[in-house]
């Protein structure tokens, strides 16, 4: 974890460019990014950085227990608790999508190709994926994607 002021400002910016440019409430989830995380507190760091996110309205993390630094200590296996912040298991991406026109030719993406509708079954409590990869080629068709 950055040193605890660092993460602190970067919530607080965060927060004021959501509100600069009137994007809604401060989410109240996080997905770390490249899944660094560690669960509970690190290093010479007496809070962890779940502590810190709560007070900023976080209440669940969701992230790969594979890569995530002291993954041992979540209790109930797939989830955890660390300072009252739910943290759960991400789960594998390319076990739960399959797709619906593999080699399409459109681009890929982790399990399959963009503008096809992703099918397949959970393989874990949840499956992460961007956003874009569920959208169409055409803008105009994104809802066959979404709504597929």
């Amino acid at each position: 974890m950055r040193p605890p002021d660092q993460v602190e400002a970067h919530l607080d910016f965060f927060g004021h460019l959501i509100n600069q440019h009137d994007l809604g409430p401060f989410p109240d989830s996080f997905a770390p990014t490249d899944f660094l995380h560690t669960f509970g507190p690190s290093g010479p760091h007496k809070e962890s950085f779940a502590a810190i996110a709560r007070r900023h309205g976080i209440t669940y993390i969701n992230t790969l227990f594979r890569s995530m630094r002291n993954a041992e200590s979540v209790k109930h296996g797939l989830f955890g608790f660390d300072a009252g912040v739910m943290t759960v298991d991400r789960g594998i991406e390319i076990e739960c999508l399959e797709c619906s026109e593999k080699g399409s030719g459109q681009g890929s993406y982790i399990g399959g190709t963009i503008s096809s509708v992703p099918t397949g079954r959970l393989a874990g409590p949840t499956c992460g994926i961007h956003w874009p990869s569920i959208l169409h080629i055409d803008p105009n068709r994104n809802l066959e994607i979404v709504e597929g």
